[in-house]
């Protein structure tokens, strides 16, 4: 009985080990997506959108992507000093073209206050995914 009790308690780790290992699989799987290929998504949109292109910051953007890249491959967390609003600004306003005007209200640095960094990043993250998909359709 107790060989077969010190059996399951090992098998029961072992089960739960692959599920921390899938679990953190999945968890590098969407920062990659969510920060990687959204912030190349997001650089091709302008370069295809907009007229007065601006190579030096796109340029920059690639650069903040391939920084945050590494970033994940280390686990360092976000480290950028801009202000979230204007993170989220830059961001509405990078969809900007012909056909679409983009503004945003109620985006002011007292709204983002009291908001955790990790929420900061699923907003932003989820706003990108939103214009990319529109942009898409």
């Amino acid at each position: 009985m107790e060989r077969k009790k010190k059996k399951n308690i090992r098998f029961e780790k072992e089960k739960e080990k692959e599920l921390e290992v899938k679990n953190t699989e999945l968890k590098y799987s969407k920062k990659v997506h969510d920060v990687v290929a959204n912030g190349i998504y997001q650089v091709m949109t302008k370069i295809e959108n907009q007229d007065n292109f601006n190579k030096e910051q796109a340029l920059d953007e690639l650069e903040y992507v391939y920084e945050k890249s590494r970033d994940i491959s280390y686990e360092n967390p976000d480290s950028q000093d801009e202000k979230f609003h204007e993170k989220i600004s830059k961001l509405v306003a990078s969809f900007k073209n012909d056909e679409v005007k983009t503004f945003t209200v109620g985006n002011q640095e007292e709204t983002w206050e009291n908001v955790t960094k990790s929420t900061q990043t699923e907003i932003y993250q989820i706003i990108r995914e939103l214009f990319g998909k529109y942009e898409k359709a």
